[in-house]
């Protein structure tokens, strides 16, 4: 399968609130890649304009895009 790199940034109501209770977001990521027939292989944390990215492996790219759709909403 083919691996896909993306990139995600938290809303601030986000971060205030994984700041307040927090929360493995691994695993919740990776039960969202894997309920589209993914596997997740990496999920990292960064500093700059991105909070943080993944490498998954997906079946194609429209499954990979139906799973990021399904994220942003």
């Amino acid at each position: 399968m083919p691996h896909y790199m993306f990139r995600f940034a938290f809303k601030d109501s986000t971060l205030k609130a994984m700041t307040d209770a927090p929360q493995d977001r691994e695993a919740a990521g990776r039960q969202v890649v894997e309920s589209f027939g993914g596997r997740m292989h990496c999920y990292y944390f960064c500093l700059g304009e991105h909070d943080g990215i993944g490498i998954a492996e997906f079946p194609d790219i429209v499954t990979a895009t139906a799973c990021t759709m399904r994220v942003a909403s």
